[in-house]
């Protein structure tokens, strides 16, 4: 398992971060990365604000425990 700490920000002003636990990639290449990013991480992202809320989001997504050393550390980014 891997576990993120995911930083959620709204462009009403409200933040907030978590702690979620997920599986670990299939692989290091760069394209099981990338869809491990997309399928497995992200729907760990936000916590509910933006579904009364129309305005912009931002999450960040950063790897602090891994049984993989190598994806401690890094981070993946949405939004704007």
């Amino acid at each position: 398992m891997v576990e993120i700490r995911i930083e959620n920000a709204y462009s009403d002003g409200h933040e907030s971060v978590h702690i979620a636990k997920v599986a670990e990639p299939a692989s290091l290449s760069e394209r099981d990365l990338e869809d491990w990013w997309q399928d497995v991480v992200f729907p760990k992202t936000g916590d509910g604000h933006g579904q009364h809320h129309s305005g912009g989001s931002y999450y960040q997504v950063t790897v602090i425990k891994a049984d993989t050393t190598a994806l401690i550390g890094q981070t993946h980014e949405w939004g704007g």
